[in-house]
C-alpha cells in the first residue's frame, strides 16, 4: 500500500436506479460503492455499501445497514 494514497473521486452510479443516490469510486485495486435506498411499505430505508476487489473488481464484500430514523 502506498504511504500517500490517492484522494477519493466519487462518481454518480446510475446502475442503482432504485436508490435515492448511488456513487462509486476506484481506489487502487478496489471499487467502492455507496447507496441510499428509500423506505417502501413496511420496509425501512437502507444505507448500503459494497467493496469489490480481485481481478476486474469481481469479488464482492458487502454490508448493508438499516436506517432506524
Amino acid at each position: 500500500m502506498s504511504p500517500d494514497p490517492s484522494p477519493l473521486h466519487w462518481v454518480d452510479d446510475s446502475a442503482y436506479w432504485s436508490a435515492n443516490r448511488a456513487q462509486h469510486a476506484i481506489v487502487g485495486d478496489y471499487e467502492l460503492i455507496a447507496y441510499d435506498i428509500p423506505p417502501t411499505g413496511d420496509a425501512a430505508a437502507k444505507i448500503g455499501w459494497e467493496i469489490y476487489t480481485g481481478p476486474n473488481q469481481s469479488q464482492l464484500l458487502r454490508a448493508c445497514l438499516e436506517s432506524h430514523a
